[in-house]
């Protein structure tokens, strides 16, 4: 008997599944969950796996028996950050934070225990003012119901209106969850609201909403981030005069694309964006992974045009009406 993580179905624009083979026979055991599985562990009993992964804004564990439905495990707070190790007495320890504590040691003494913390490596950020972390989803479109994490400014008042800073997830496999999040508390210490969406393509709402990022790399993910953030501005606490947006790897692409197709935006911080599909394919090692999104290569000739859906497009458009203006006034 052995087990492995591979996409579901073979399809990579679905998350990772947990395959078991027994008597020369491999089946996907973490079928029902439909959704990404980051890790996995066998238990001592080897008739159930220990899995990881999320679910909404949460970081999980979940009770995989091989044959029957996966039970999620009571963590309380604290949202699982790294892979899990199960010893042979069943006692399970894995490193977990909240979204007010940072990286701790945790163990569960079986798996129906509650956690409880070994190690009070980062007590002096219980000493710091924090921002408040809470969970908001939304109705998005395509029919997706969407979510993302959204921290308060550490000093929030009631009736008053804040800055808003997007901070975008990278992968696009990823997902924000309500962990402990240095930049976020930094930016909430500053003053400003932060909202962390998340986009088709993200790895914590299901095989469909992670696939549906399928040829569909910027447009629809764009759509989905504004939806969540009108979702934040009907909360009435946003200065919808300040409002800036930022991302890094995927996220600064879709920190791009979005300052290429909207106009709210007062700053952008793209880092080491992808602008350009198909330099990305010809210079960058994993050449496979792009195609994965398009479903073939870009020099080959019915998904030429997809791949070169530049999010620069429009800026440079609108950046030379700008120049032509400009060259009227002088």
């Amino acid at each position: 008997r052995y087990a492995y993580l591979r996409p579901r179905n073979g399809d990579e624009n679905n998350g990772n599944a947990v395959y078991v083979g027994e008597a020369g026979h491999d089946r996907d055991v973490t079928a029902d969950l439909a959704r990404n599985i980051d890790t996995y562990a066998w238990m001592p009993d080897g008739r159930s796996l220990l899995l990881s992964g999320e679910l909404g804004t949460r970081s999980v564990l979940w009770l995989q028996p091989l044959h029957g439905q996966a039970r999620v495990l009571d963590l309380g707070e604290v949202n699982v950050e790294d892979q899990p190790s199960v010893a042979r007495d069943g006692a399970i320890a894995f490193i977990g934070s909240t979204s007010t504590h940072p990286d701790e040691l945790y163990v569960l003494r079986h798996a129906g225990a509650p956690p409880r913390r070994l190690t009070d490596l980062n007590a002096f950020v219980d000493q710091r003012l924090l921002g408040h972390t809470q969970s908001i989803a939304w109705d998005g479109p395509d029919g997706f119901h969407e979510d993302g994490v959204l921290v308060y400014p550490v000093h929030y008042e009631a009736g008053q209106r804040y800055p808003l800073v997007l901070v975008i997830h990278g992968g696009p496999e990823g997902a924000s969850t309500v962990v402990f999040s240095p930049l976020t508390q930094l930016l909430s210490a500053a003053g400003f609201l932060v909202f962390e969406p998340n986009y088709r393509g993200s790895t914590n709402l299901g095989d469909a909403y992670q696939h549906a990022i399928f040829r569909d790399t910027g447009e629809g993910p764009g759509q989905d981030v504004m939806a969540g953030l009108a979702a934040v501005e009907k909360l009435g606490i946003v200065d919808t005069n300040r409002i800036g947006v930022s991302g890094w790897s995927y996220g600064g692409y879709m920190t791009a694309w979005l300052s290429g197709h909207y106009d709210v935006w007062k700053a952008a911080v793209a880092g080491a964006a992808l602008t350009d599909w198909v330099m990305d394919y010809t210079i960058a090692y994993y050449q496979m992974g792009d195609t994965y999104f398009f479903g073939g290569s870009p020099w080959v000739a019915k998904y030429r045009d997809i791949w070169r859906a530049l999010v620069a497009d429009r800026v440079r458009a609108e950046r030379q009406g700008a120049d032509a203006d400009h060259g009227r006034c002088r």
